[in-house]
């Protein structure tokens, strides 16, 4: 008999849920850090030229693909296709049955030169929101981020306090932004512990 594999996410032994309820200032100086539930991600290879391509993504999916380097598309549900690459995205969704999908996805692209592969229990998804988020980040990544630069749905790889990630800028407002860090697994212990540090500073929310 199979054993029935119990997902958790890679930081799910810090019971960072029971966590953040302990904490309650609303200050709109507090920072909150988190990690994002368990979404399905798929990676997926193509070429924009081949029109069918990202035809096909976007009727299975119901998101097109952004074109533009390091940008985002979103829809109203929080799912999202992150840009990686000149050929390469990360489809986000949210409550998907991942095998269906990658399974209906790779079938829809069968006659086209495209890769889909799931890679949802790859990486760990940080979030950190708040009126000192960026100062944060800055702290230890060398990417510019002020808003006339790294603007809503920007991303990009880079690295931060040495561990390579993938940053999505997700929101700002008058007093507050909020960006989603990727980070491969095996890195997201050490990440967490770096923010923590790095917001001691701050009045935090974790």
């Amino acid at each position: 008999m199979v054993e029935i594999h119990l997902e958790q996410t890679p930081l799910a032994h810090h019971h960072l849920h029971s966590n953040s309820e302990i904490e309650s200032d609303n200050s709109k100086e507090a920072i909150m850090i988190s990690e994002c539930p368990t979404h399905t991600q798929l990676a997926i290879r193509g070429e924009l030229s081949e029109k069918k391509f990202a035809l096909i993504v976007k009727k299975v999916i119901g998101i097109a693909l952004p074109q533009n380097p390091c940008t985002a598309s979103t829809n109203s549900k929080g799912d999202r296709i992150l840009w990686m690459g000149p050929d390469e995205w990360l489809i986000i969704l949210q409550g998907a049955d991942k095998l269906h999908l990658k399974y209906e996805l790779g079938n829809s692209l069968k006659n086209t030169f495209s890769a889909v592969i799931d890679v949802s229990n790859s990486r760990s998804i940080l979030r950190i929101t708040g009126a000192k988020s960026r100062e944060t980040l800055m702290k230890g990544c060398s990417i510019d981020l002020h808003p006339r630069s790294f603007k809503v749905n920007s991303v990009v790889n880079t690295w931060l306090a040495q561990a390579r990630i993938a940053l999505h800028k997700i929101s700002e407002s008058n007093y507050s932004e909020s960006y989603d860090i990727y980070v491969h697994r095996s890195f997201a212990d050490y990440l967490w512990i770096w923010l923590q540090d790095a917001v001691k500073e701050y009045s935090t929310k974790i």
